[in-house]
Order: C-alpha cells, then structure tokens, then sequence
C-alpha cells in the first residue's frame, strides 16, 4: 500500500464538502471542532490496534485493503446519487457534538474500516495525516461554500476517491 494514497484515500472519502452541506444547520465552528477531534481520536485508536486486532482475526493485510476498498467505494458510489441532508439537531446543543456532527458525519464507518486496513499496513502517521486534512477542510469550509461550488467540489472529490479506491483494489489483489 502507497502512503500517499493512503493519505489521499482518507482525505477524499470523508468528502469535506458533502459534510458540510450535511452540517449546514450547525451553528459556528466549536462543535466541528470538537467533534472533529473526537473522530480523529477514534480513527486514531483504530489505527493503532488494527495490527493485533487484524492478526487476532487472522486477516491479512491485502485482505482488510480489498475489504476496505471494496466498503468505501460502496459508500461513494452512493454519495454520487444521493443528495446530502442536513441532520436535525437535538434540542440540547451540547448533545449536537455527538450526533450528527461527530457520528454519523466526521466518525464514518467507511473511513474507520479504511483506518484499521491503513493503520494494519502502513501505521498510525498515515490514517492521522489524512484524517486531519479531511476533517480540517470541513472546518475550514463550514458555511463559508456556496451550494453549487459545494455540489461540484463534493462531485471532484467523489471522483478522487474513486480513484484511490480503485489503487487500493488493485494493490490488495496484486499483494494477495
């Protein structure tokens, strides 16, 4: 597996702009913030036991890669055709931190089986760099894109992961 696709796979498959059109009701930076350091604690915890919880499973590194491959080009096949809606909000906006903005929109389950096969195969540094570019852009980006340029930025990087998925893909059948 290649580091800087690793890198780029992460970055791109959590889709920044997608997030904040899903997060457009959210108000203010502090809870994307927030919520934001709190996925990229998980897939930094996922990336750090995913040696030993991959061997306890006896699964092999290209195997978790093609896996991984396989769910996150499941899940941007789906973002292509479906249109992103904004979560409603629960009425105590302490809670707003955990749902929706850190699960299901920053904590994806694609992007944590992506942590455990990149964390398996190449560490934690990888997993933590991608993870911070993408989550860091959707904080930079909250309500500061305008709509069309959030649906054909989304669409660009659809594209991006689509193509880094197909690299993994092809990689973990080669490593088998």
């Amino acid at each position: 597996m290649n580091t800087a696709v690793a890198i780029i796979a992460m970055a791109a498959a959590l889709n920044p702009a997608r997030r904040v059109r899903e997060l457009s009701n959210v108000e203010g930076p502090g809870p994307l913030m927030l919520g934001g350091l709190i996925a990229l604690a998980g897939y930094l915890a996922t990336a750090a036991v995913a040696p030993s919880l991959l061997d306890g499973l006896d699964i092999s590194d290209p195997n978790a890669q093609i896996a991984a491959a396989f769910v996150v080009g499941i899940r941007a096949l789906i973002e292509i055709f479906s249109q992103p809606k904004p979560e409603p909000l629960p009425r105590n906006p302490t809670l707003c931190v955990l749902w929706p903005v850190t699960f299901p929109a920053l904590l994806r389950p694609e992007l944590t089986v992506l942590a455990l096969a990149v964390g398996s195969a190449l560490g934690v540094g990888p997993v933590v760099i991608g993870a911070l570019i993408g989550l860091c852009a959707t904080v930079a980006l909250h309500q500061r894109l305008p709509e069309r340029t959030a649906r054909w930025l989304s669409a660009i990087t659809i594209v991006i992961a689509i193509t880094m998925v197909i690299d993994l893909l092809v990689d973990g059948i080669l490593s088998v």
